[in-house]
């Protein structure tokens, strides 16, 4: 009889259950092996580091953007993809916090891992490709490059979404983000 590994998920569900009681930037990897019931070594021979870990958590947002919202872009002009992406980024918050709570999600928004705004993730690669339209942000363009611009961008918007959190989800998260967006003179 086959033994099934179920290590992964020893540590996905370690990592979920630490970050309900601190901030990513809180968490060490014993903290997770012990909550996992395992090993350093073994800990090391499915993840690189702590981040990469914590970043498996974040990945539905990548999953989101690329079976759900790559599709809704598709053959828009350029201000509606941006309208649409912050929409979207929204809608995936609101309903991440309903699932995961609001003092989890601000912990887990709250870390300053790079891991967030990396050029490797699905959600910055696509909304750099919306920034690059020639009809967006033009006068930044001449100063800032296309990817400083969409790091710009995601800081803002991830700004907003802790202040939603911090302030008990309180006001409109889609149009918080689109007033930060309009804020920059994007058209």
């Amino acid at each position: 009889m086959k033994r099934r590994n179920d290590t992964p998920k020893k540590i996905y569900l370690a990592v979920e259950k630490l970050l309900e009681e601190k901030s990513a930037n809180e968490i060490s990897v014993q903290d997770i092996c012990k909550c996992a019931g395992i090993g350093v070594g073994t800990f090391y021979h499915y993840y690189a580091s702590k981040n990469e870990a914590i970043f498996d958590i974040s990945n539905p947002i990548d999953y989101y953007f690329e079976s759900v919202v790559a599709a809704d872009l598709e053959g828009k002009e350029a201000k509606e993809q941006l309208r649409i992406f912050f929409h979207h980024q929204a809608q995936f918050m609101i309903n991440f916090t309903l699932t995961n709570g609001p003092q989890q999600s601000l912990r887990f928004l709250e870390s300053n891992m790079e891991h967030f705004h990396s050029k490797d993730r699905l959600t910055f690669q696509m909304l750099e490709k919306i920034v690059q339209a020639e009809t967006l942000f033009a006068e930044w363009k001449k100063d800032y490059s296309v990817e400083v611009i969409t790091y710009h961008l995601l800081y803002l918007t991830r700004g907003a979404v802790s202040s939603w959190l911090g302030r008990k989800c309180s006001f409109d998260l889609e149009k918080e983000l689109w007033k930060h967006v309009i804020m920059t003179k994007a058209f």
